[in-house]
């Protein structure tokens, strides 16, 4: 999913949460749901061993619709139960707030894999990218 879809959509779920979530939460929905993409980058540096925004932006775009080109650890499974006993375990807003948003933002990420029927397209975890 592009990113700049997932800050726009967070921005709009956002003004909801405001009733329902304590700050913390809120800012851990905001940092979780918009910024979860980071790992992407990530993964291109590690890859590429390069810093550049602009080329990493242009490699995925390139890539965009082809399958299991790249491993997003921050998409996985995995991390998702990280989150949820980190939220377990330290009982925060924050935590709430952060799992809330990861799920948030995954659920995009599904949806638009359904659409395009892509949902093979992505290592959904990190054993599947072990054993490919």
């Amino acid at each position: 999913m592009d990113p700049l879809f997932h800050f726009a959509s967070t921005a709009v779920v956002l003004p909801f949460g405001i009733k329902y979530l304590s700050k913390p939460a809120l800012v851990g929905f905001f940092l979780s749901a918009a910024f979860l993409d980071i790992d992407h980058y990530f993964f291109y540096i590690y890859k590429f061993k390069h810093l550049g925004l602009k080329k990493a932006w242009q490699f995925y775009q390139s890539i965009r619709h082809q399958p299991k080109k790249v491993f997003c650890f921050f998409h996985t499974i995995e991390f998702l139960l990280l989150i949820i006993f980190l939220n377990l375990v330290m009982k925060t807003q924050f935590f709430y707030g952060f799992l809330i948003g990861l799920i948030f933002h995954l659920l995009i990420d599904l949806a638009q894999a359904i659409y395009y029927q892509e949902v093979n397209y992505r290592f959904w975890s990190f054993w599947q990218y072990l054993f490919k």
